[in-house]
């Protein structure tokens, strides 16, 4: 049985975590001892997901297409032209606590697209995977800066300025 698997760590905002929002620079690290984990399956009867750390379940038809976790799903599978999706099975659980500040929806969001990837032998460069992500954490934020999926996706600290190209900061070793 085939099994995918996508990781993704949490994020930091150092300086400039609200004002980014506004097109004020801002200051990212990524958190790499904390993650998310999605692990895709070929399964039975459609795509099932289980968020394990919320002892939730949901098949992806029943979920409106504004649910974060439908929205990623699909969209990712347009990304990667299946769109007709196969019947797989996507648990998902992570280490990152849940409206901290720490990007667990994000991060989410991208094991679940790195996962996806992996299931159809794709190859996502980060800034493919930020970008699908990028269309969901509007879903959670509404006007997001693009800061958090950036660090997350790239897996690099970063200075961001809304609306321009991320400059990666250089981190010595």
């Amino acid at each position: 049985m085939q099994v995918a698997v996508g990781q993704a760590c949490g994020k930091a905002i150092l300086c400039g975590e609200h004002a980014v929002v506004y097109g004020r620079p801002a200051i990212g690290v990524p958190l790499t001892n904390i993650y998310a984990e999605a692990q895709v399956r070929e399964g039975t009867g459609g795509v099932a997901i289980v968020a394990e750390d919320l002892d939730q379940a949901w098949m992806l038809e029943e979920l409106k297409p504004d649910h974060p976790l439908a929205a990623i799903v699909r969209s990712t599978l347009r990304a990667l032209n299946e769109e007709t999706a196969a019947n797989f099975l996507l648990t998902l659980h992570s280490t990152i606590p849940i409206a901290r500040g720490l990007g667990s929806g994000t991060a989410i969001s991208t094991a679940i697209v790195r996962a996806l990837a992996c299931f159809y032998g794709a190859n996502l460069s980060p800034a493919q995977v930020s970008a699908l992500v990028f269309e969901t954490e509007k879903l959670y934020h509404g006007n997001p800066s693009g800061v958090d999926n950036a660090i997350i996706a790239y897996e690099q600290p970063i200075y961001f300025v809304k609306a321009q190209p991320s400059l990666r900061l250089k981190v010595a070793r």
